[in-house]
């Protein structure tokens, strides 16, 4: 899950953020995501809950969209709504930046409740303040304005679709980590996340996959602003692996990161 456990990799380059004010010119677009059908009827039982805010949207992210998860993934989905729609329509009154999800979350907890949503949990305090909801046996977290992971969810698409082998090295990966006890955040181990930057990063030198992640020939940067911060989001979505034909395998994969790896020297 990419918004709790790492830093979206499509903001690798967080030492070149910068500082920006609310009157700098517009975000870069959001890209579009194909979502499965049963991400979409999550969505639009969202829509209906917050229906009353003006221009109000509904995205998700991470693993249930972007090619490697399970087919029972739980949901991220995060709101997007200015903060004069957000507080016209919830009531809110005057609220800084940092106080405007977790009010709005918790504003919104009895009407998605009127949507059929079961509200778990109320993580309000959190560094991405989130509800935890179930709609039917489906598990979803909802954030707010926390729009830098669906830029994340597109590029990780991206490499899921680029190569047949990368989604199952991804899961015979996790396999072998929850077969070790070694995998979760939570336990100190590694997340699905890095797991799966480490097949990319591997299948990346290996050639059979390129770098998406860079400018497109003759363009510059596509930059995105959250949270005070501005970020370089552009992706080559056009770029070719150098070598598409390359073998990979889960043994070249372990004996990779076991021989060749440098800690340090490679990244």
């Amino acid at each position: 899950d990419a918004s709790r456990e790492d830093p979206p990799v499509v903001a690798q380059t967080v030492e070149a953020a910068q500082d920006v004010d609310d009157d700098d010119p517009p975000n870069t677009p959001l890209p579009r995501v194909v979502y499965p059908p049963r991400v979409s009827e999550v969505i639009e039982a969202v829509e209906r809950a917050v229906r009353k805010i003006a221009g109000a949207a509904v995205h998700a992210f991470g693993s249930s969209v972007n090619g490697f998860g399970e087919s029972s993934s739980d949901i991220d989905l995060v709101l997007e709504a200015s903060k004069s729609a957000l507080q016209e329509a919830l009531n809110l009154g005057k609220v800084s930046r940092r106080d405007l999800a977790p009010r709005t979350l918790s504003k919104l907890h009895r009407h998605l409740e009127r949507a059929g949503f079961y509200v778990q949990e109320r993580v309000l305090g959190a560094k991405v303040p989130i509800l935890k909801l179930r709609l039917g046996d489906t598990d979803c977290d909802l954030s707010c304005n926390n729009l830098l992971p669906v830029f994340n969810t597109r590029l990780l698409k991206a490499y899921s679709d680029a190569h047949p082998r990368c989604v199952e090295l991804v899961h015979r990966f996790k396999n072998f980590a929850k077969d070790h006890r070694c995998h979760g955040a939570a336990y100190g181990h590694l997340s699905s996340y890095s797991l799966t930057l480490m097949v990319i990063f591997y299948m990346q030198v290996r050639g059979a996959v390129p770098c998406f992640q860079r400018l497109p020939p003759g363009r510059g940067p596509e930059i995105y602003r959250e949270g005070g911060k501005a970020y370089d989001v552009a992706m080559d979505l056009d770029a070719q692996a150098p070598n598409p034909s390359a073998i990979v395998s889960f043994p070249d994969f372990a004996k990779f990161f076991t021989d060749e790896f440098v800690w340090g020297q490679n990244v």
